[in-house]
């Protein structure tokens, strides 16, 4: 089941980007903040969510995202940013009818901005039970005229492993895309690492989200599921490193990508 309400106005009520303290109002709603969610619905639904310390997407370098070096170069004309790849949560959803569930997880916190958005894309992301590994991408043609660039960050962290594979290093990717089947299969690799990663979903379980244009959202952009299966393979100088598998991962496809069947393919 999938849920969508627009606010008629939103506004950042607090914003200190030195200390990374923000908080966001969506009028008749509640708020997102740095600290948590809290939100009433229309529909006598309220959802209040607390978050614990961030878990940045790189262990050396705490304000990088997929990006690495570049996260913040002005003239990328749009960003994703994971802020965490598995901050501690504590949840508390009460329904309209009543009914209350409580309890703790891991959170994936990410933001994305930019002057496009992608006319096709994917995206999924998992975090383990233990919050000990964690994968995520997202990427797809750009095309910013008059080119048609293709581009995809994708990241692996575990224990063991801290593999990112982006644009700048010259990487390659193959992709086969199976919409209708739930089905998406990526190889990423750059000169030293390889990352292997298949993604399976109940064709059922995928539930219409809207997206934003420039004349405002869009319904039925894309479609996601979060009931996905998700398999990573980590290879360094083509030695298996480690494979692990997520169960309750995300997976999106995105516009011109939630249709069409589209087979094995490098970009």
């Amino acid at each position: 089941t999938s849920v969508e309400y627009f606010p008629k106005r939103t506004q950042l009520i607090q914003n200190d980007k030195a200390k990374g303290k923000f908080v966001w109002q969506a009028e008749g709603f509640g708020t997102v903040a740095d600290t948590g969610v809290e939100f009433k619905f229309p529909s006598g639904d309220e959802v209040s969510v607390s978050f614990g310390a961030r878990k940045p997407w790189s262990p050396t370098h705490a304000d990088w995202g997929p990006g690495g070096p570049a996260t913040f170069v002005p003239l990328a004309p749009m960003f994703w940013y994971v802020d965490s790849i598995g901050t501690p949560v504590t949840y508390r959803i009460k329904l309209a009818n009543g009914t209350i569930r409580e309890g703790r997880g891991f959170a994936h916190v990410e933001k994305n901005w930019g002057k496009i958005f992608p006319r096709a894309w994917m995206w999924l992301q998992a975090v383990s039970p233990e919050n000990d590994a964690a994968v995520a991408l997202a990427g797809g043609p750009l095309g910013i005229y008059p080119l048609e660039l293709t581009a995809y960050f994708v990241g692996y962290k575990s224990k063991a492993v801290n593999m990112d594979i982006r644009p700048d290093q010259l990487s390659i990717y193959s992709t086969e895309i199976r919409p209708e089947r739930g089905y998406f299969r990526m190889e990423a690799k750059n000169l030293r690492d390889r990352l292997v990663i298949e993604a399976q979903a109940d064709p059922r379980s995928f539930a219409p989200v809207s997206i934003p244009t420039k004349e405002g959202y869009r319904p039925n952009g894309g479609i996601e599921s979060f009931g996905a299966e998700i398999t990573v393979k980590a290879y360094r100088m083509g030695k298996l490193l480690e494979t692990k598998t997520f169960r309750g991962g995300a997976l999106e496809f995105g516009a011109d990508n939630m249709g069409k069947e589209k087979g094995p393919r490098q970009d």
